[in-house]
């Protein structure tokens, strides 16, 4: 599966009007079925509407939620990797390598 259809794939779940527990889970349940992977691991960073917009004003308010199936949930080796690895690269990104 390319990454063009992974795209596809979030921007349909997005376009709906649901909590991101809901979403993500859906994501990762879409990714394990068609192509029948050895696991899959699914992690959605999303700033609220309610949060930066309504009363409480937190600008920087995000939250995170993750779904691991298959081998990313039942191995411990790859359950441990996979958010270490996300940490590292979104510390890059905002240039400051020791989150």
């Amino acid at each position: 599966m390319g990454i063009s259809k992974v795209a596809c794939i979030v921007d349909a779940f997005s376009k709906r009007l649901q909590i991101q527990e809901k979403m993500t889970a859906e994501i990762a349940n879409t990714l394990e079925a068609e192509p029948q992977p050895h696991g899959v691991a699914v992690v959605v960073e999303g700033a609220h509407g309610c949060m930066t917009s309504g009363g409480v004003h937190q600008c920087q308010a995000t939250m995170v939620t993750s779904r691991m199936l298959a081998l990313f949930r039942d191995e411990p080796q790859t359950r441990h990797e996979r958010p270490s690895a996300i940490g590292l690269a979104r510390a890059s990104e905002c240039g400051n390598l020791f989150p």
